[in-house]
């Protein structure tokens, strides 16, 4: 979409911006500062890209994009480059429009810092250094992937039934071998044992991940608890709220929960075919009004904060990544044992253990290199829990 398109433009300027803390881009060595980049004379300033023809773009003093510049590249007129800047606008950008500079974001709005859409997810991946431009796919556009994991690819929408449902239905189709859903919102999303995974447009992260590990289908509990220690991590350093993991795919804050994994599977005789790792962080929300819900909780809830989804969303998916990559390695959760069991609230406590033969309690010990949870009986004997369709809460309450 032209928009996109605008709003790319717009974005990449603004990093430019950041890093030249409001200086002239386009100094050439030796010289004074311009307004202008020739075409293949030389490097912007700390931008690390090369001046074609096709991608010249006058800059001048503050970071702005002249009007005239946006119209040349995208090859539109002043009249539409105006409609869609003011479109941006609309959706909360605050885009500074002058008439002898022209367009610059100035990103000091809580809303804006949690834009979610295809431009900002791409920026914010290519500032973490996974990837480079151009390595998106959105609703079909297909782009050249170039980043560390090099055959993974990322798909984004506005609103979906479900970031599981789209990820195996993209697994089943697409043959790629590692695939990346991100969704503003779910209409029928869904958690552990079916439950419903209540998921309002713009408050939270709903993110699915395909994997095609080769693994045995007894090694797959690893897989969820490489994204529990990812998604926990990822929250404690980006809004200091002292997340946890309850056993074995639930991140919690004081006896509430903060988030949920769910990791899905199809086989053959062969073995696994792929593996879906759904994650779903409550971010942003400020209530909880569908669904059974007295457990829920928020960052929003917690600290009072607004939070970038973006961000988020990208900073698990990395650590989930590598976890993962590690744990298959191995074969085991070794790798990230003594990582789980730092976060890990259940230790220590006595739990009650649900499954399909009944209930029993018993003392919740740590985990072993296969994540299972290790418990003790109230007639000393050690048993092995493994994560499925067996539930582990504490006695008092959800903990």
């Amino acid at each position: 979409m032209l928009k996109d398109e605008i709003l790319k433009i717009l974005i990449n300027n603004r990093s430019s911006s950041e890093k030249q803390n409001n200086k002239y881009i386009g100094k050439a060595p030796g010289t004074s500062c311009c307004n202008k980049l020739e075409v293949g004379q030389y490097k912007a300033q700390d931008c690390d890209f090369d001046v074609s023809e096709s991608d010249k773009i006058e800059f001048t003093k503050g970071n702005y994009i002249s009007g005239a510049a946006i119209c040349s590249k995208l090859g539109v007129s002043r009249t539409t480059v105006c409609r869609m800047v003011k479109k941006l606008k609309d959706e909360g950008y605050n885009i500074e429009s002058s008439t002898k500079k022209g367009y610059r974001i100035i990103e000091n709005t809580v809303c804006q810092s949690d834009m979610l859409n295809k431009a900002e997810l791409e920026h914010e991946f290519i500032k973490a250094g996974l990837y480079k431009q151009n390595d998106f796919e959105h609703e079909g556009e297909k782009y050249i992937q170039k980043s560390e994991f090099k055959s993974l690819k990322i798909f984004y929408t506005d609103e979906i039934d479900s970031t599981n449902t789209w990820a195996k239905k993209l697994a089943e189709e697409s043959g790629i071998k590692t695939i990346v859903c991100i969704s503003a919102s779910q209409t029928k999303g869904y958690g552990r044992h079916g439950n419903t995974w209540v998921s309002p447009h713009g408050q939270g992260i709903y993110l699915s991940i395909v994997l095609h590990p080769e693994i045995c289908t007894d090694k797959l509990p690893v897989i969820t608890l490489a994204a529990a220690l990812a998604a926990a991590e990822a929250i404690r350093e980006c809004s200091g709220v002292n997340a946890l993991i309850k056993w074995p795919n639930d991140i919690v804050f004081e006896g509430k929960k903060l988030g949920g994994i769910l990791t899905e599977m199809a086989a053959d005789m062969d073995g696994v075919r792929y593996v879906v790792c759904g994650i779903g962080i409550n971010v942003n929300n400020d209530t909880f009004k569908d669904g059974n819900l007295e457990y829920a909780v928020s960052l929003f809830n917690i600290t009072k904060k607004k939070y970038s989804r973006k961000k988020l969303i990208c900073d698990i998916t990395n650590k989930f990544l590598k976890y993962s990559d590690a744990v298959f390695k191995s074969g085991n959760l070794q790798p990230i044992k003594e990582k789980y069991k730092s976060l890990l609230v259940n230790i220590g406590k006595t739990v009650r253990i649900s499954e399909k033969k009944g209930e029993f309690e018993a003392l919740s010990e740590g985990i072993n290199d296969e994540g299972c949870l290790i418990v003790l009986k109230n007639n000393n004997e050690r048993v092995c829990i493994v994560s499925g369709d067996v539930s582990v809460r504490g006695i008092y309450g959800y903990v």
